[in-house]
């Protein structure tokens, strides 16, 4: 009958790309029942799509960009999964096969680098659906002098951190660096990991086993300058250091001391952060990963990217130099990343 016919036929059926139906997960069932709640607004719906801006100079290969971009998108199942709503408003969720670069890299030709930032704050602002392939690149092109980058991905995949890795590793596909094997597939991660594991104890002790033994790290920095490496002198694991509260009267100082340097307590309190890891490890400047939520102390933008993106912001401290001073560079390197 018509009826029987109906329920036999695949959800899938006429889908381009389709290769395999994937778990639809209670994770993914989270965030769709916030995003697809007629209740959310537009606002809350934002929260969940997140974004990095980068600037390159000079211009970039395009062919090359987009193909470090397939590159990694071929390594990361996540990022080649969409969702759908089946015609009884059941979820779903399927991998794409034959993807293309245009799927996702687009390339947009504007005047000028201030028309690219006015342009890249729109398309970061502009929420996406879930029902979207869950990455872009956009690639904002301001004559020959460089490319504004503006990575966008739906929360329902990713993370602000894992965001930053992916687009790390698109960075070291173009370069021509190797990329590290893909630890766990977004299968095992629920089969093995997510579902299989019921206590913390679990968890940390499979984690544990699954990266015993990690790849060698790339010999990069003070090694290749010909200098003795100094991983001793900037270990900073658990329990390198003692928390300390401050009290009232030594909150105020700090505060005061902020106050005249021009800057945020945060902002004074990663200065010294920072002089410390250069007296440490006996450099005079460091990059520190930092969130952009500490250019506006707790005045905070929504909750993802306020925990979750992070500005790389170089550090100079030599021994000449006072906290005071490398905070208000801290605070200069945020204003200028962002």
């Amino acid at each position: 009958t018509e009826e029987s016919a109906t329920e036999d036929r695949s959800p899938f059926e006429g889908l381009p790309n389709f290769e395999r139906e994937v778990r639809f997960t209670e994770v993914h069932n989270y965030f769709v029942s916030i995003t697809e709640n007629p209740a959310s607004s537009d606002l809350t719906r934002s929260v969940f799509t997140i974004s990095k801006e980068f600037i390159v100079r000079p211009q970039m290969d395009m062919r090359r960009l987009q193909s470090a971009v397939m590159t990694v998108i071929a390594r990361h199942d996540a990022l080649r999964t969409r969702f759908m709503q089946s015609a009884e408003g059941k979820w779903r969720a399927y991998l794409e096969k034959g993807l293309r670069p245009e799927d996702f890299v687009s390339i947009e030709e504007v005047p000028d680098e201030t028309a690219a930032r006015d342009r890249a704050t729109e398309i970061a602002r502009q929420t996406m659906e879930v029902t979207e392939r869950p990455l872009q690149v956009h690639i904002l092109r301001y004559g020959t002098e460089g490319d504004l980058v503006v990575s966008k991905a739906h929360h329902i995949v990713v993370d602000g951190y894992s965001l930053g890795l992916i687009m790390e590793e698109v960075v070291k596909a173009f370069i021509g660096f190797p990329l590290l094997p893909v630890g766990i597939t977004t299968e095992q991660f629920y089969d093995e990991f997510y579902y299989a594991k019921e206590t913390a104890e679990e968890r940390d002790r499979y984690l544990r086993e699954l990266f015993a033994d990690p790849p060698p790290i790339p010999k990069l920095g003070r090694i290749t300058k010909g200098l003795q490496p100094n991983h001793h002198a900037i270990d900073a694991g658990i329990g390198c250091f003692d928390n300390q509260i401050l009290g009232a009267e030594q909150y105020a100082r700090l505060k005061e001391t902020a106050r005249e340097a021009g800057c945020t307590v945060p902002q004074l309190i990663a200065g010294a952060f920072g002089k410390a890891i250069c007296r440490f490890g006996d450099v005079d400047e460091v990059v520190m990963l930092m969130p952009h939520s500490l250019r506006f102390e707790r005045r905070l933008e929504n909750y993802v990217n306020s925990v979750a993106s992070l500005i790389p912001v170089r550090v100079r401290a030599s021994e000449e130099c006072d906290v005071a001073q490398v905070a208000v560079d801290v605070a200069n390197g945020l204003n200028k990343g962002l």
